[in-house]
């Protein structure tokens, strides 16, 4: 059975070629997604999308994830977003779901199918907390940026770093289970556009996050 795996924020070679041309954001029908929240949403996801393969992106996250294999982590992250950058279409499920406020995502553990002959990644899905980002949109219903919206485009790039199989800890302690992962750095990542991971460029804070076992 897959894992589901649980997203708690509190705040190989890579390529040089362009992102995917067109991102279709699918949701369940049966889903009653207000406006704002929608827009924010696709939004959030719009930024993600545009910067998740890049190359400097990757770099960060590299830098940042101390916890990892990172010559592995980067073998196939190089090979993912190659594919993704190659891909002139890719649609992302997103769900939505009444979640305790201290959960903003949920994600299912190698979910995607990425088909490195015809440069396709199938099955991108992702749950996002219906509580946190409607009481978010009707805060903040003109939201821009990723400084208005990097909660969002934070939680979903790391939603999706589990997608592709990268996990982290779990034992319920944040300082453990989130700095230096992948999918942590990722998101912290792609929100600051390759400025710092999850230390906030804090060497002080990054000392801190190393020394916690």
């Amino acid at each position: 059975m897959k894992k589901i795996l649980w997203a708690l924020l509190l705040s190989g070679p890579t390529t040089l070629l362009s992102a995917p041309k067109k991102v279709t954001i699918l949701t369940d029908p049966l889903d009653n997604w207000p406006g704002a929240t929608r827009n924010l949403m696709e939004k959030a996801a719009a930024i993600v999308f545009d910067r998740m393969s890049e190359h400097d992106i990757a770099q960060c996250a590299y830098r940042n994830a101390f916890r990892e294999n990172v010559d592995k982590v980067r073998r196939q992250w190089g090979s993912e977003i190659t594919v993704l950058n190659k891909n002139p279409e890719v649609t992302l499920k997103v769900l939505k779901k009444k979640l305790d406020r201290s959960i903003l995502g949920l994600a299912q553990l190698s979910k995607a199918q990425v088909d490195p002959t015809y440069f396709r990644i199938h099955h991108l899905e992702i749950i996002l907390n219906e509580i946190n980002l409607n009481q978010f949109a009707e805060q903040y219903p003109a939201a821009e940026g990723d400084q208005e919206l990097g909660l969002w485009v934070n939680t979903i790039a790391h939603e999706l770093a589990h997608n592709f199989g990268y996990r982290h800890g779990s034992s319920g302690v944040w300082v453990k289970d989130y700095p230096g992962y992948f999918p942590t750095e990722l998101g912290f990542c792609v929100m600051s556009n390759g400025k710092h991971g999850s230390d906030l460029g804090n060497y002080e804070l990054r000392r801190k996050f190393k020394d916690t076992r």
